[in-house]
Protein backbone atom coordinates (compact mmCIF):
# COMPACT_ATOMS: atom_id res chain seq x y z
CA UNK A 1 0.00 0.00 0.00
CA UNK A 2 1.24 3.18 -0.62
CA UNK A 3 0.53 6.67 0.51
CA UNK A 4 1.13 9.84 -0.80
CA UNK A 5 -0.18 13.22 0.90
CA UNK A 6 -0.22 16.58 0.05
CA UNK A 7 -0.43 15.46 -3.99
CA UNK A 8 -2.26 15.31 -6.81
CA UNK A 9 -4.19 12.31 -8.17
CA UNK A 10 -1.59 11.99 -11.30
CA UNK A 11 1.01 12.28 -8.90
CA UNK A 12 -0.18 9.40 -6.03
CA UNK A 13 -0.60 7.30 -9.46
CA UNK A 14 2.82 8.04 -10.89
CA UNK A 15 3.97 6.87 -6.89
CA UNK A 16 1.75 3.74 -7.13
CA UNK A 17 3.57 2.27 -10.61
CA UNK A 18 6.94 3.14 -9.07
CA UNK A 19 5.94 0.61 -6.50
CA UNK A 20 4.99 -1.75 -8.87
CA UNK A 21 8.22 -2.92 -8.93
CA UNK A 22 9.24 -3.61 -5.02
CA UNK A 23 5.68 -5.74 -5.58
CA UNK A 24 7.25 -7.67 -8.75
CA UNK A 25 10.24 -8.37 -6.29
CA UNK A 26 7.85 -9.53 -3.48
CA UNK A 27 5.89 -11.55 -6.00
CA UNK A 28 9.27 -13.60 -7.61
CA UNK A 29 10.34 -14.32 -3.94
CA UNK A 30 7.11 -15.71 -3.18
CA UNK A 31 4.78 -13.88 -1.83
CA UNK A 32 0.77 -13.98 -3.49
CA UNK A 33 0.52 -10.18 -4.69
CA UNK A 34 -2.57 -9.41 -7.09
CA UNK A 35 -2.43 -6.04 -7.15
CA UNK A 36 -0.62 -2.51 -5.39
CA UNK A 37 -3.11 -0.18 -3.64
CA UNK A 38 -2.48 3.75 -3.19
CA UNK A 39 -4.07 6.12 -1.41
CA UNK A 40 -3.64 10.55 -1.99
CA UNK A 41 -4.89 12.56 0.93
CA UNK A 42 -4.51 16.34 2.03
CA UNK A 43 -5.53 14.67 5.72
CA UNK A 44 -9.57 15.15 5.19
CA UNK A 45 -10.09 13.89 2.02
CA UNK A 46 -8.79 11.17 0.70
CA UNK A 47 -8.66 9.33 -3.18
CA UNK A 48 -7.89 5.45 -3.73
CA UNK A 49 -5.70 3.60 -6.70
CA UNK A 50 -5.45 -0.11 -7.51
CA UNK A 51 -2.83 -1.17 -10.13
CA UNK A 52 -3.77 -4.96 -10.71
CA UNK A 53 -1.42 -6.28 -13.84
CA UNK A 54 -0.93 -3.51 -16.39
CA UNK A 55 -4.51 -1.72 -15.52
CA UNK A 56 -4.67 1.25 -13.29
CA UNK A 57 -7.76 1.94 -11.79
CA UNK A 58 -8.87 4.76 -10.13
CA UNK A 59 -11.88 5.45 -7.60
CA UNK A 60 -12.93 8.89 -8.23
CA UNK A 61 -14.89 9.45 -5.41
CA UNK A 62 -13.41 11.67 -2.81
CA UNK A 63 -13.67 10.64 0.52
CA UNK A 64 -13.74 13.32 3.57
CA UNK A 65 -12.76 12.25 7.02
CA UNK A 66 -16.11 12.54 8.47
CA UNK A 67 -16.94 9.18 7.18
CA UNK A 68 -13.57 7.88 8.36
CA UNK A 69 -15.53 4.41 9.27
CA UNK A 70 -15.73 4.49 4.91
CA UNK A 71 -11.74 5.25 4.42
CA UNK A 72 -10.78 2.56 7.16
CA UNK A 73 -12.73 0.07 5.65
CA UNK A 74 -11.46 0.62 2.37
CA UNK A 75 -7.82 0.80 3.72
CA UNK A 76 -8.84 -2.32 5.99
CA UNK A 77 -9.50 -4.18 2.45
CA UNK A 78 -6.14 -2.97 0.77
CA UNK A 79 -3.89 -4.42 3.60
CA UNK A 80 -6.23 -7.49 3.15
CA UNK A 81 -6.05 -7.67 -0.82
CA UNK A 82 -9.97 -7.94 -0.63
CA UNK A 83 -10.16 -4.10 -2.23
Amino acid sequence: VVFVAGVGLADAADDLWDAVSDAVSDAVKGNNINAVYGAMTTGIDWQFLKLQEKQLHLDMATYTIERCDRILGILASMVEQKA
